[in-house]
């Protein structure tokens, strides 16, 4: 009969210890994730308090800018937490390195004897100027991807050096 006792006792202590290192687990992660929320303005980390129905809101970036109140979330919370964050300043960076103005269209106008270029700029509206006109203009070069650059010195020059070489009639008046 005492071996029976002294096996209930000791699984009981055994429950105990265990719920006792469950609490503290519990007071160590006192935050939970309970959603990402992507937008135009950015991202939101909506977190709860464990334990209580009370939820706040926080970008990424002012989570992880904080060591102990990234150490109050679980790993996988602080995970998607940088994940998040990770992906919105990828996005970030994409729009600051992406042009201002994007080459869409090449045309010969006949009536001027040149190219026209024509740009749509991050808003959607249509710029259409002759290769001249941009080479000369350095604020609309830097708006330029460097390779858009390119094709438009290059188009300059074409039209440079063949409006430079004399024509046909007049080599045959020499």
């Amino acid at each position: 009969m005492n071996k029976k006792i002294s096996g209930i006792v000791e699984y009981i202590s055994y429950l105990l210890k265990k719920y006792s290192e469950l609490q503290q687990t519990q007071m160590k992660h006192s935050f939970r994730v309970a959603s990402i929320k992507k937008s135009a303005k950015g991202t939101k980390v909506i977190f709860q308090v464990i334990g209580k129905s009370t939820y706040m809101e926080s970008t990424p970036a002012e989570i992880l800018a904080n060591d102990a109140f990234i150490e109050k979330f679980s790993k996988k919370d602080v995970q998607a937490i940088t994940y998040a964050h990770a992906h919105m300043t990828n996005i970030k960076r994409k729009e600051l390195l992406s042009p201002d103005l994007k080459l869409t269209q090449q045309e010969f106008n006949h009536e001027a004897g040149k190219i026209e270029l024509t740009f749509e700029d991050k808003e959607g509206n249509l710029i259409t100027k002759s290769a001249d006109e941009i080479v000369t203009d350095k604020q609309t070069i830097d708006k330029l991807t460097r390779q858009d650059a390119i094709n438009v010195s290059y188009i300059a020059g074409y039209e440079h050096s063949q409006n430079n070489l004399p024509s046909k009639s007049q080599e045959m008046d020499k």
